[in-house]
């Protein structure tokens, strides 16, 4: 039927059927004219956390692909680090006390890049980050100083097995936890302007430059 959106989703005990202007829920095998609220918990149950994965890795691969456009693939197959939009710009948003220097934003942004998994604390070493900076690694102490008082990290002492103190790892979760209110309290800061007619958009073409 013309103007008809029609949809079916197939679940252990049912299929549902969604048209506009009606609703139609009928029972499978079982004799009945609905499904059991049993039967939908479970579909439910058993099926969103994987909707919720692929939507995951698809956001990730579709990053890369956006990524790759951007910077080419050699560049980006050598690794890439992703940050929200409200970190940033933290200091647009934070108290002036909180506001973070540049050698502190930076020392951070390496302590990030090092964070590959979500469950597992970062270690980069205060040297690694002061080499891959240009700074001492008195600086680089002093940043990490002024990101545990101002709430953003919290060192963990490592040890290796009867050789000693290792690097520290970095605690991150006061700073999405700040960075999750700023979110919530600024839902339009970086709100996406409505994309350029195609024929007025231009290809940026990378070009040869010195270092």
């Amino acid at each position: 039927m013309p103007g008809v959106f029609d949809l079916r989703i197939a679940t252990p005990s049912s299929v549902y059927t969604r048209t506009r202007g009606r609703k139609q829920l009928s029972r499978l095998g079982r004799g009945g004219p609905y499904p059991s609220r049993r039967a939908r918990d479970i579909f439910v149950s058993e099926t969103r956390p994987r909707m919720q994965s692929e939507n995951l890795e698809n956001a990730a691969t579709d990053n890369a692909r956006t990524m790759s456009r951007k910077w080419g693939s050699d560049i980006v197959s050598s690794g890439f680090t992703s940050l929200p939009n409200h970190l940033l710009s933290i200091n647009q948003f934070v108290r002036k006390e909180r506001r973070l220097t540049p050698t502190e934003l930076l020392t951070l942004f390496q302590i990030l890049s090092a964070w590959w998994h979500a469950e597992q604390l970062p270690f980069p070493s205060k040297t690694t980050i002061a080499r891959r900076l240009g700074l001492s690694p008195r600086q680089v102490q002093r940043a990490l100083n002024g990101l545990e008082e101002k709430g953003y990290l919290t060192r963990v002492a490592r040890f290796y097995p009867n050789r000693g103190r290792a690097s520290n790892s970095y605690d991150l979760s006061k700073m999405v936890a700040l960075v999750r209110v700023l979110a919530e309290q600024n839902p339009d800061a970086f709100k996406r302007r409505r994309s350029l007619p195609a024929a007025s958009q231009t290809e940026i073409k990378p070009q040869s430059a010195t270092p």
